[in-house]
């Protein structure tokens, strides 16, 4: 699924993302991270559908694949897109979120908290975020909105470029606690 029509590069300057094919310095600012959250969770959470403006429901894409909603982040907007794929080849946006950076350089689906995990690099000092699909009756219902934001990790002095994020499984989990790895894109220290 080529996600440029929708997101750039495409020719011209792209509305909405800014990014721009005749500009070199853009070929670091697109698509950087990419989740899947399954449709189980999307239909129980009231998750709310951009396009139909009504609670999803994965009958409305009868060629939808994989049971489930991919989201990617773009780098120059520090924003998610939330996308049905469809087996021939098409692709329908469901979702446009906010998470909480001005960039984004991972993306994760948490099972066991329900919730993704978006992370930023030394540009935004570290810092990740928890956004859930809030279920309140307020204005925002049925749309995943920052639930909380963290720094990075006590310990992690260095503001690292980090770029890659994930947690262990919830088996994995010790006094409350579950290992969580970074990765570096700097390679710093060696």
């Amino acid at each position: 699924w080529d996600l440029g029509s929708d997101l750039g590069p495409n020719p011209g300057k792209n509305a909405e993302t800014g990014l721009d094919p005749a500009n070199p310095g853009d070929a670091n600012l697109g698509i950087e991270a990419v989740t899947f959250v399954p449709d189980s969770y999307l239909t129980s959470a009231g998750f709310k559908d951009e396009q139909t403006g009504a609670a999803y429901n994965p009958a409305n894409y009868p060629k939808h694949v994989a049971g489930g909603v991919f989201l990617v982040g773009l780098e120059k907007t520090g924003k998610l897109y939330a996308y049905v794929f469809n087996s021939d080849n098409t692709f329908t946006r469901v979702a446009t979120i906010n998470t909480g950076f001005q960039t984004i350089q991972d993306l994760l689906w948490d099972p066991a908290q329900d919730a993704l995990w978006a992370t930023c690099d030394n540009g935004c000092q570290g810092r990740s975020s928890i956004i859930k699909v809030d279920t309140n009756p307020d204005a925002h219902q049925g749309t995943f909105q920052v639930q909380t934001v963290y720094s990075r990790p006590t310990g992690a002095t260095q503001n690292l470029n980090n770029e890659g994020f994930t947690v262990a499984p919830i088996s994995e989990c010790v006094n409350g606690s579950r290992p969580a790895y970074w990765s570096d894109d700097s390679d710093d220290g060696g």
